[in-house]
């Protein structure tokens, strides 16, 4: 079996700017994501044009946009930079929260059915004799996250929001990340 290497990128900027280089690096890893997952995807993004859909995604861009601007910035610059859709990297970005609407919705327990429930895997380890805690987490929600994640080091500046009335952080981190979804 070939080695394979997690692509690493560093990004500097505003979160807009940031997200923007990233869609840019990304965009075929997201359309790879897209192209894996295409059954579940196809739904999800035909889900989001209905009016409910819609509605749906309008009230989470609503709250964002009041509470996290910033994070907002950083969704509109995921879909500037990658070309890709903005209300396909919603659906990336709240893929849980838009399965369980269309499931309501339609109630579409035969799709959910075949699909199958997926999810990440999280395990505490509390080594108490060694003092160590440890949070392992695995990225097994879908073989298009094996395929398509990479690591981000980001170095985020503070950007004015409401005229000068509030202010993002200023942000360093690194992170694994999926493909079409901002970091967090």
């Amino acid at each position: 079996m070939a080695a394979t290497r997690i692509p690493f990128y560093r990004v500097k900027g505003t979160h807009y700017e940031c997200a923007h280089s990233v869609g840019v690096l990304t965009c075929d890893a997201i359309r790879q994501r897209i192209a894996t997952d295409l059954a579940e995807f196809s739904i999800l993004f035909d889900f989001v044009k209905t009016d409910y859909g819609r509605k749906i995604h309008e009230d989470f861009l609503e709250k964002i946009r009041l509470i996290y601007p910033w994070y907002y910035d950083e969704l509109i610059g995921l879909a500037d930079g990658s070309e890709i859709p903005l209300e396909q990297i919603l659906v990336l970005n709240f893929l849980n929260e838009t399965r369980t609407a269309y499931f309501y919705d339609k109630n579409q327990q035969q799709l959910k059915n075949e699909i199958g429930d997926k999810g990440c895997t999280s395990i505490l380890i509390n080594r108490k004799d060694k003092n160590i805690l440890s949070l392992l987490h695995n990225e097994d929600h879908s073989i298009a996250l094996y395929k398509s994640g990479y690591l981000l080091e980001v170095n985020i500046q503070s950007t004015q929001y409401e005229n000068g009335k509030r202010q993002s952080p200023n942000e360093k981190f690194l992170a694994f990340c999926c493909a079409g979804s901002i970091p967090g």
